[in-house]
């Protein structure tokens, strides 16, 4: 099942793990396309995709560079359509968009995912100018305690770093952001900071910073050791590889260079991917012509489409009101479908306890939905599965929701929204992809809610199964 990464974020901030896993996927993506001298150029998290795995989250870009417009490539203006929020300065100022302004960009979704709002305050309803000047001028809210606790020591300074207002202050790359959140190492444009117990080593200049050691995946701290131990008079006996003379006159220029002698380096890596790539693909068609239940992708397993439990069955006794045919996920192997089917609030394989009451809305899913504002209302939903997901409405009138799954108390969804986010038939919560089998999901009314929601109601409008509802058997 896959969701944006904004889905996500709407739930709330995203742990610790969770984000990291998705930023390091991203940045993988981001320094191959940079490589190929291709910008994003508008990163949001309405842009990123996320799949739920039985391994954990894929996360990939909804689109490509080459489905960018053609204008969002080095060199070429700013995009119309470019999200303000998400810009980085120089971008705001008038500039073309380059390596840095994604790692920018890339920096603000990551903040926003570990606290749940934007570090110049695009979440609190401000104006566009007001967030344009925010960007420009004013430095990034503080991470609070809480989530900086939570990561490891290194990592909000790195996001420091690649928040900074001046592109040459930033990771010169994507694949040097990596290198900080992965090691703990902060390279920027001018020099190296390395965070941690040792809280500063000497600056590397910027041509060490492009040594191959660290570009072939070397070990970052290892490589800062190196260089810090490097003596000045050592340093000045080896002179610095040829450069052009502009170089010290241009940022730009200074860019340019660093993806010239990044793409000689790739160039030999890429080779290596391409012979893996070969092997992979004579693997996996020796699997096929056996007739393998399985397909081995790049060391990885993936499970054949039998493994999708299909919305109907025998064990299916009301039908589901309607189905739509997802893709679930996209591999190298081809695509793997599945069918998503709606069972209405109504159906009576729902076990309801507590006071509920009917309401008609013809902008609801079949025109009806429950609500509830008892603290002992709750709903209780017996799947055989891989997957269920709970559509409901935000309202300013609704409050707070207790989701538990498998027994597992999963916390409270928060159902209040008077602004964009407010409407009917939307999904308020995933369970991502479970183990086949038959799992309970029960949704218990709190009686608790937003300080600025006006009421305590929850509501069920659907829910949208990856398999099918069973009926609960009675308790004896």
């Amino acid at each position: 099942m896959s969701e944006t990464l904004r889905e996500l974020i709407s739930r709330g901030p995203v742990d610790a793990s969770t984000a990291l896993s998705i930023l390091e996927q991203l940045l993988r993506s981001l320094e191959f396309a940079h490589w190929r001298g291709l910008t994003y150029a508008c990163i949001t998290p309405e842009g990123i995709v996320l799949f739920s795995e039985p391994r954990g989250i894929r996360a990939q870009f909804g689109i490509t560079p080459a489905d960018v417009d053609a204008t969002a490539v080095p060199g070429g203006p700013v995009p119309s359509a470019l999200a303000v929020e998400y810009a980085a300065p120089e971008q705001i100022a008038g500039a073309a968009a380059d390596e840095q302004s994604d790692v920018f960009a890339l920096a603000v979704v990551v903040y926003e995912m570990l606290t749940g709002s934007h570090p110049f305050g695009a979440s609190e309803d401000l104006s566009e100018d007001a967030v344009k000047q925010r960007i420009l001028h004013a430095p990034p809210l503080e991470m609070p305690g809480t989530v900086r606790a939570a990561l490891p020591e290194h990592v909000a300074p790195a996001l420091r770093v690649a928040l900074a207002k001046d592109p040459g202050d930033r990771f010169p790359s994507a694949l040097r952001f990596l290198e900080a959140v992965q090691a703990g190492t902060v390279i920027t444009g001018e020099g190296t900071v390395t965070t941690g117990e040792a809280a500063t080593v000497e600056a590397r200049t910027a041509a060490a910073a492009r040594e191959p050691a660290a570009v072939t995946g070397v070990d970052a701290t290892a490589a800062t050791e190196d260089a810090a131990a490097t003596t000045e008079e050592t340093a000045a006996a080896s002179p610095p590889p040829p450069e052009p003379a502009a170089r010290a006159e241009s940022h730009h220029g200074t860019l340019r260079d660093r993806f010239r002698g990044r793409k000689m380096l790739l160039c030999t890596a890429l080779g290596v991917v391409a012979v893996i790539a070969l092997v992979a693909g004579l693997a996996l068609l020796l699997n096929q012509t056996s007739g393998g239940s399985e397909t081995s992708v790049a060391g990885s397993t993936i499970g054949s489409t039998t493994s999708v439990i299909p919305a109907t069955t025998t064990t299916t006794t009301v039908p589901p009101t309607t189905s739509t045919t997802f893709e679930l996920r996209t591999t190298t192997a081809g695509v793997t479908a599945a069918t998503l089917a709606r069972y209405e609030e109504s159906d009576p394989r729902l076990a309801y306890s507590g006071d509920w009451s009917t309401i008609t809305d013809d902008a609801a899913s079949g025109t009806s939905l429950f609500q509830a504002a008892d603290p002992l209302a709750s709903v209780t939903v017996t799947f055989e599965g891989t997957y269920l997901a709970w559509i409901a409405r935000r309202s300013p009138v609704y409050g707070m929701a207790e989701v538990t799954l498998d027994g597992q108390n999963l916390g409270t969804i928060d159902l209040y929204d008077a602004g964009a986010g407010m409407g009917r038939q939307q999904k308020v919560w995933g369970s991502g992809t479970l183990e086949p089998g038959v799992h309970t999901v029960t949704i218990s009314c709190t009686g608790e809610k937003n300080p600025a929601a006006t009421d305590t109601i929850v509501g069920i409008d659907a829910f949208d199964v990856v398999g099918a509802l069973i009926a609960r058997r009675p308790r004896s």
